[in-house]
């Protein structure tokens, strides 16, 4: 009986150190994920556009600068997964640790976050903040669709929805495929949005791909899907 009473105890301290530390170590689902940085901080002097965040589902990160200058990775964690905002626990590896210049930090460290609309958030410390959004969100989204066939063949345009962009359109000379036909969406209106790209004739569709698109509040544009003949009308 002793023995029993021993392992049983033992088990259930074994499972509340285990929680302990899974709750040590949580990093809200909303970070996890490949983010690029707007173009200025948040205090309207420093330039952060050339950063891209890379936040896994473990806490490990990396904030480097696509310049080719060093930038700071380590360890990401904070107290609690369901939250839209709190503090986060930094820990900075390597002897690359070059952080944002407006960012007075040191290796060990606490950062602010706040989860924004879908596919945006914002770090921030000592009260300057780097807003970022994920990689399906651009200010300006581009559809780069190929022009193969004969010239009576032609990309046609629809959109439905709420939301409403302005479009830009160029050609791209490529010696394997002709040209590529690309057509680069901004924001008009907020709201959802889809966009059908049709290859025709007039008679005859060679060609069908459907983006869905949420235009939001800020200026931005998410894609939150793509169907259709992709691998045969569009870049891979």
């Amino acid at each position: 009986m002793r023995k029993s009473c021993i392992a049983c105890f033992a088990i259930a301290v074994l499972m509340l150190l285990g929680l302990c530390g899974c709750s040590e170590k949580v990093v809200p689902e909303g970070l996890v994920g490949n983010w690029n940085c707007r173009e200025m901080a948040s205090d309207c002097t420093t330039t952060t556009g050339f950063y891209a965040l890379y936040i896994n589902d473990d806490g490990s990160f990396s904030l480097y600068d696509t310049c080719g200058n060093p930038g700071i990775s380590g360890t990401l964690g904070a107290s609690k997964d369901d939250s839209s905002k709190g503090v986060l626990r930094i820990s900075c590896e390597g002897d690359d640790f070059d952080p944002p210049s407006c960012w007075a930090m040191g290796k060990k460290d606490e950062l602010e976050y706040e989860l924004l609309e879908k596919g945006q958030m914002r770090l921030g410390h000592n009260g300057v903040w780097l807003s970022f959004y994920d990689e399906y969100t651009y200010e300006e989204y581009q559809i780069q669709l190929a022009n193969r066939s004969s010239p009576q063949y032609r990309w046609k345009m629809e959109c439905k929805g709420d939301g409403k962009v302005k479009t830009r359109q160029d050609k791209v000379y490529d010696e394997d495929v002709g040209y590529w036909g690309v057509y680069k969406l901004t924001a008009d209106k907020p709201g959802n949005l889809t966009v059908t790209m049709m290859y025709s004739n007039g008679e005859e569709t060679m060609y069908t791909v459907t983006f869905d698109l949420t235009v939001n509040e800020d200026g931005t544009i998410r894609e939150n899907s793509r169907d259709g003949d992709i691998d045969e009308a569009m870049t891979s």
